[in-house]
């Protein structure tokens, strides 16, 4: 099963080239920061980070391009073709961009967004406000659990509840398993409060086509380490980290993203065919 992790930034610096991610859980809202001279390595790293960022399906992303030097405005398309897959999405992923308005990528992309709707701001600030002043509607369990070893059982309770309240039975056993190993996990290794938060997703547009709602299980934590898949040994067969084998075999797609607080991992689960 695929899975993707953002690459977390060091300490509060930016980095000097490149892309990371930061999501706001709070808001829903992933901000993209790509930095440094824009070239292959950057554009590939952008579009990979951006295609992961579309996967996890926030309500909104903003890209801070503040930093980003491309004077031949090269990264546009880029841009536009990733605001184009997230109107797609269904819900929608609103999408705007943050850069400098005498900046000759921002000439260029205005004069793009006449016929391709992009939202461009001059300040953060702003565009944060835009973005998060109007939310679609969805079916969402937001909870808090404790560090505590009961803290797994009462994320499968919840996984139930949900399941049971939104008809999707189908999906209960694998996504009570999901949350309770991404709790687990948290509990053993972050020991601070859990946010537990269980989303319903209709259908949605961008392939591959579900036909069949899909169920987010994202689960926060306020220590900042992104978890990673270890392979078992005989040294250490039973070293921390395996359990999140066991969510990738679960899910169609999870991965992380630090947050201004700690980070956030996610998992996406939708009914499979027989």
């Amino acid at each position: 099963m695929p899975h993707h992790t953002a690459r977390p930034p060091e300490g509060d610096a930016e980095p000097s080239r490149g892309a990371i991610a930061i999501i706001d859980p709070d808001a829903q809202l992933v901000e993209v920061a790509v930095t440094g001279r824009w070239d292959h390595p950057t554009w590939a790293q952008a579009r990979s980070l951006l295609s992961e960022c579309l996967d996890e399906q926030p309500v909104s992303i903003l890209l801070d391009l503040g930093r980003l030097d491309d004077p031949h405005a090269q990264s546009a398309v880029l841009w536009f073709t990733t605001a184009r897959e997230a109107r797609r999405l269904r819900p929608p992923v609103r999408m705007a961009a943050c850069l400098p308005e005498d900046s000759a990528l921002a000439v260029h992309m205005r004069r793009l967004a006449a016929r391709q709707p992009l939202a461009i701001h001059p300040d953060m600030r702003q565009a944060r406000t835009v973005l998060t002043t109007r939310r679609p509607l969805t079916d969402e369990i937001c909870m808090t659990l404790q560090p505590r070893l009961h803290a797994a059982t009462e994320a499968r309770e919840a996984v139930g509840t949900a399941c049971r309240r939104w008809d999707l039975h189908e999906l209960y056993p694998r996504a009570a398993l999901v949350a309770s190993e991404l709790v687990a996990n948290a509990v053993q290794h972050a020991g601070t409060a859990i946010t537990l938060t269980i989303t319903r997703l209709p259908t949605r547009r961008r392939p591959p086509y579900h036909r069949h709602p899909q169920l987010r299980v994202t689960v926060q934590d306020r220590r900042p380490d992104l978890p990673r898949v270890l392979v078992p040994s005989a040294v250490a067969p039973f070293e921390c980290g395996l359990g999140l084998r066991v969510v990738d075999a679960a899910a169609e797609a999870w991965g992380a993203f630090p947050t201004r607080t700690g980070k956030l991992v996610w998992a996406m689960l939708r009914v499979r065919p027989k």
